[in-house]
């Protein structure tokens, strides 16, 4: 997606720099502009649906005619839209332009240090491996790897390398309190995950390892503040080395402001049926994600409803989906659920206008009203005409 993404991500740079590189309100305002730029489509897809919900009945009566013969009645419905003006996929076309537009917003907020900052690719994908290799060192998550896992990878050899002796000499890296066991392992684990898979045998140490590293790997740059931040818990040393190493510039990082109201968008949430004690403020996000997507999707049901009582009721569907965002946003930084919480209640806002202002039922009176005006005229010119004869 880098062909919107790129430019996606110059205009969210721009709005970054106009508002002191606070993220958040980049970010909404980055989403209000984007779906006032989709406006024409939004409208264009209304106007659509106005069309069809006005043929109907004319619909109804074709499928009445023909039964099951599936062929003729879509011959006779092409030849009906094809009369009416309308175009079969004047409804879906708009949609699925809107829906590759904003997945190109989505990577340009997910991905702010490619799209937005454009730091280089190769120190974020350095700064990532090594995050992994630091989860597996430090155990993160399940105990997969043994004891006797690290001995038959060499670990008591390694440690007394030269290479890990020169990063426990580190006086940069030696604020971290480690020891060499821990940048031995550091290095099997590059060691290991730069191996090809067919080097690697089942039910071996090395596979163990691997496998760890693939389900470590982060896959949202964001995530990397965290790790790269002086000032967070997750900071390691080992992993800015590497990053600088590898041409990045750590100054370039902290150019973007993540706070919002107290909670850093680089966290992600972890959900506790503790409610009390797991508590954690950064569980606003999902949950503000939820509440409006859940707003928004049954303020627009209803409206669709209203204006066509026998449209089938959507609600279950309109429920459903937001709680399938609230248990992703519990897994996603809390930058990503604040963008959907800003794209449902910006998007669903303009969707509700729109639905007022352009639906069908709004669009098929007007156009009504202009037929009767254009009759009403249409007559009282032939009056006139009439009256002008009279009087001759």
């Amino acid at each position: 997606m880098d062909f919107l993404s790129k430019p996606m991500g110059w205009i969210l740079a721009q709005l970054s720099d106009l508002f002191a590189n606070n993220f958040a309100l980049s970010v909404l305002v980055f989403t209000v502009l984007v779906n006032v730029i989709m406006l024409p489509l939004t409208l264009k897809s209304q106007k659509s649906t106005a069309k069809q919900a006005r043929i109907k009945h004319k619909l109804d009566a074709l499928k009445k005619k023909y039964g099951d013969d599936r062929q003729k009645y879509s011959m006779a419905m092409q030849e009906l839209y094809n009369k009416e003006g309308i175009s079969m996929g004047g409804g879906c076309l708009p949609m699925i332009v809107r829906f590759i537009i904003m997945m190109g917003v989505y990577y340009a907020v997910v991905s702010p240090f490619t799209y937005v900052v454009g730091v280089d690719k190769g120190a974020l994908t350095a700064a990532s491996n090594w995050v992994s290799y630091v989860r597996v060192a430090e155990d993160y998550g399940d105990d997969d790897i043994s004891t006797d896992d690290w001995k038959a990878l060499g670990l008591e050899e390694r440690a007394k390398k030269d290479d890990v002796l020169a990063l426990v000499n580190d006086k940069e890296l030696n604020t971290t309190g480690k020891d060499a066991n821990y940048f031995a392992k550091l290095l099997i684990v590059e060691d290991v995950a730069k191996m090809k898979s067919s080097d690697i045998k089942d039910d071996s140490p090395e596979e163990r390892v691997a496998k760890k590293v693939s389900s470590c790997r982060i896959t949202r740059e964001v995530e990397l503040a965290s790790y790269l931040n002086k000032g967070n818990k997750a900071y390691s040393p080992i992993i800015e080395k590497k990053f600088v190493e590898s041409k990045g510039n750590i100054k370039d990082l902290n150019s973007i402001n993540f706070d919002l109201f107290g909670i850093d968008l680089t966290d992600t949430p972890e959900f506790s049926w503790n409610l009390v004690k797991g508590w954690n403020p950064n569980w606003i996000i999902p949950i503000a994600s939820f509440l409006a997507a859940v707003i928004t999707g049954v303020v627009t049901s209803a409206i669709q409803k209203k204006a066509n009582p026998e449209a089938p009721n959507m609600m279950a569907m309109m429920l459903f989906m937001p709680i399938i965002s609230l248990v992703i946003a519990f897994g996603f930084p809390c930058a990503v659920g604040f963008y959907w919480a800003c794209s449902s209640l910006v998007s669903g806002g303009i969707q509700i206008a729109t639905q007022l202002f352009y639906g069908p039922a709004v669009v098929n009176t007007r156009e009504q009203a202009k037929n009767i005006i254009a009759r009403a005229n249409q007559e009282k010119s032939r009056m006139a005409k009439v009256d002008n004869g009279s009087a001759e």
